[in-house]
């Protein structure tokens, strides 16, 4: 093998495996479940989903927040769950384990999939 193709390889063996550790780093929770309950409370939006265990990462788990008045994307994002809500569609949320528990202990709503 030419030596400029093993350099090649080397490089991108040495990439991958940067990428790998980063892909780790944000490592996620994630729950699915029709919406069972909705408080909205001042700025923050709280979800449960039915049926899903708790783990015991937050204090409140089993609760999802959303803090409008800090999340860029929050209107949007409550605008689908309210959506999911009203058609009882399943959904997906997503929290990110680097950024802790949120609001009244429970996991902040990072991103969330939603198949109609």
């Amino acid at each position: 093998m030419p030596r400029a193709c093993r350099e090649d390889m080397k490089q991108l063996a040495i990439t991958l495996g940067a990428l790998l550790l980063s892909g780790s780093a944000w490592a996620d929770t994630h729950q699915t479940g029709k919406i069972t309950k909705l408080v909205v409370e001042s700025t923050f939006v709280s979800v449960w989903l039915e049926g899903q265990p708790t783990n015991n990462e937050c204090a409140s788990d089993g609760r999802w927040t959303i803090d409008l008045a800090s999340d860029k994307s929050g209107r949007e994002k409550y605008a689908a769950i309210l959506s999911a809500a009203s058609s009882r569609t399943q959904i997906g949320f997503h929290a990110l384990t680097s950024e802790g528990c949120g609001v009244f202990g429970a996991k902040k709503i990072y991103y969330f999939d939603l198949a109609y």
